[in-house]
Formats: structure tokens, sequence, C-alpha cells
């Protein structure tokens, strides 16, 4: 993978692309700081208008500073560049590098410098245009660079391993390019009751202006994004969609890919009442587990990326298979559509026939399985701000480590 530093000021861009030299274990790191970013801007900036002004593909011209490029990591802040007489901040780059450059995955720095876990959604920053936004002492943790970090330390459910990560968007652009015309809702396979256990967020976002959210196209999503300007938004989606111009084809593909992947972590996975991922359908019916009671074998469970992923060969052949989510390049871990385990009617027997289960809970911020104990002292439960059934969430509470807002935490 070779990733991409943007950074106004060069001292600390070389001090990123040092950090994540050290923790990316091999990917290739390079940096593009203060007058070089800035030249790389506007040179980006203004061969957009010129390709939007125009409609031709011959008036476009890649910009080689972002060339070749898998990760971009963008410090929020680009202040310093005086950009055309405006102060920058990432937000305002990040739609434009995604559609118009080779980058596939963007990395937002410092947007929330005092905040390292995010109580709220479950998500990160979910007004962030960024595919995830951390803090730069965040980039050394192993979290980020592999799927199965050191027990108990910190490390996000909701973080990606930035290496998959970026290849998974690279399929996502190839899937949406290929069905831009089609119903977003048929070609991820939604089944037909998962509409009415979808929350009104979830939703709004998706009709598009459809009045029926499982005729949304891939191009209907493209008009409610946000991540352009509303102007570039409406140009780049008609000269998609009249099929003028392959640049433009390529861009409202990338755009939608980022969009498409935030809407399903944000608003249908998170909130885990459409989309249930493996813990968290462990944590809801543990006789699935294949293994004993203790803790620390359930985290055993999310190492598994084949079937029956821990669960009991033959309870999973029967009857939690046909429930599993087949767009696995939309997800990182196993996922399941939760309303056609819920209307199993034998699950619901085997879960009232199962024996005692140990307080087990699972621990957002370290991805792992805790038991409680008699005393009640270990994890804290908070409620997130989500729509859905489920907004009871539990942390272990790592010393030094932000929670935010701490309101969230249930006394």
């Amino acid at each position: 993978m070779r990733i991409l530093v943007c950074d106004d000021q060069e001292d600390g861009g070389e001090a990123t692309v040092n950090q994540l030299k050290s923790a990316s274990q091999g990917c290739e790191v390079e940096g593009l700081f203060g007058d070089g970013l800035r030249d790389a801007l506007t040179a980006l900036f203004s061969g957009i208008s010129e390709f939007l002004r125009t409609g031709q593909d011959s008036s476009w011209e890649p910009i080689t500073s972002f060339a070749g490029y898998d990760t971009a990591v963008v410090d929020n802040n680009l202040s310093g560049l005086e950009f055309a007489g405006a102060r920058l901040a990432a937000e305002t780059i990040i739609g434009y590098l995604r559609a118009f450059t080779d980058i596939t995955y963007i990395v937002s720095l410092n947007k929330n410098p005092n905040v390292d876990f995010d109580l709220r959604y479950l998500f990160g920053d979910y007004q962030s245009q960024a595919d995830v936004a951390l803090n730069t002492d965040h980039l050394n943790n192993a979290r980020l660079w592999a799927r199965t970090p050191p027990t108990n330390s910190f490390a996000p459910w909701y973080w990606p391993c930035l290496p998959d990560a970026a290849a998974r968007r690279r399929r996502q652009i190839d899937l949406v390019s290929a069905s831009c015309a089609h119903s977003i809702w048929t070609t991820l396979d939604f089944p037909e009751d998962c509409q009415h256990f979808m929350s009104h967020r979830a939703k709004a976002r998706l009709e598009s202006g459809c009045y029926d959210v499982r005729d949304a196209t891939f191009r209907d999503f493209f008009r409610g994004t946000n991540a352009l300007l509303p102007a570039d938004t409406a140009e780049l989606g008609r000269l998609a969609e009249e099929e003028l111009s392959p640049v433009a084809t390529q861009a409202v593909s990338r755009v939608v890919a980022g969009d498409l992947d935030r809407w399903l972590r944000r608003d249908v996975l998170a909130p885990q009442d459409v989309l249930i991922d493996i813990a968290h359908l462990l944590t809801r019916m543990p006789f699935l587990f294949e293994g004993t009671h203790e803790a620390p074998l359930w985290n055993t469970s999310l190492d598994n990326d084949a079937p029956p992923f821990g669960m009991k060969e033959d309870v999973y052949a029967a009857h939690v298979e046909r429930s599993l989510f087949r767009a696995d390049a939309w997800q990182p871990v196993p996922c399941f559509w939760w309303p056609i385990l819920r209307q199993d009617n034998a699950l619901s027997g085997m879960f009232l026939d199962s024996p005692p289960w140990p307080d087990v809970v699972f621990c957002e911020d370290t991805s792992t399985f805790v038991e409680i104990d008699d005393e009640g002292d270990g994890p804290l439960e908070f409620e997130a701000e989500l729509e859905g059934s489920w907004p009871r969430r539990f942390v272990l509470g790592l010393a030094g480590k932000q929670y935010s807002p701490r309101s969230r935490f249930v006394a």
C-alpha cells in the first residue's frame, strides 16, 4: 500500500511520515507539504473547473502529485496554505481527492484531537467526509494495521484495518461502476423486510428522491452526496448519466463507493437492527457459539474469517447461513441480516432452552469480550446516539484515553 501524507506544515508532515513508516509494516509512505501541497491542490481544482466547464475528457489531465497512492492521510488544519485567499481544512478537499485522484481511502488527521473514542455514533466523526478521522497518536495503533490487536489494548471496533480497507474500496468502486443504473437494494441483496427495520435517517439518505428506497440506484444515491459542491455534483451526475464522459462516470463511482460505505457503517451496521456483525450477534445469541463459557475463548470467534465463523456448524448451516451478508466488499467482518434471524422461531426456541451463560459483554473500545464480575467492576455501559433498538453498549474504559461525550455513560 502506498500512503500520501498531506500537511501544510513540513515539520509536522515529516513527523507523520516517519511515524507511519514505523507503524505500517512496510507500506510505502511519502509526503506532500507546504508550497508543494498548495501547488498540487491549485492544479487539481483548476483542472476540475476546466473539465466541468467544457464537459470534455480531453480537457482533463490527472495531477501527478496525487497519482499512484492508495491512501491519503490529510491533516485537518491546512490554514497555513492560504489557498486563493481562503483558509483550508481537510473537509473542503476530501471529496475532490476522492473523485478525481487515484486515492481510494482517506484519513482525516487531528479533526478532534481531544477525542479518542466516539460514544455517540460508534463510527467516529459522524460529519467527516473522510473514511475515518484519527489523531496523530493513533497511527501507531496495531488495530489500524492488523485485524487482531493485543488483548485489552485500545482498538476501537469501528476502526478499519487500513491495508484491507484500501483494497476493499477498489472492489467497491468496481462494483458501483458495473451497477450504476441498478438498484442498491437489489445489488446488495437486501431482504424484503429490512426496510421496516431501517432508521428514518438511513432511509432518508438511501431514497435520494425516490418514492421507494428499494428503487434507489447508485446514480440516485450520488445526487444526495455532500462531498462536492452542489453545482459540481449536478454537472458530474449529468455527464455520467448521459454517458458523455468516462472521467465523470469514474468520479461518480468513486464518490458513491465512499458515501455508500459510510452509510452502511454509520446508519445500517452501527445500530445493529438491520445488519449485525459477528461480535454483536454472539452477544444476543450466545448459544450459537461453539465453545465453552469462558469469555477469553469467545474472542477466538472474532478471528474466524470463514464459515461457520466460530458458531456451531449444524446450527449455522440450518439457521444462520441464509442470513449471511454476501456483499463482503462492504464489510471487513462477517455480518448477517438480523431481520431474518429474529424471525426464525427455531432460534428463539434455542435461546429459551439454552443453559445460563456468563454475563459477557462486548467492549467497543478494545474489540474484545469481557465478563462482568459479581461486583460489577470492569466494563462501562453507555447509550449511543443511534436510531434503533440497541443503543446500549459497553467500553472497557482504558486509562489515558478520552471518551466523548462522557454524558453518554450510564450512571
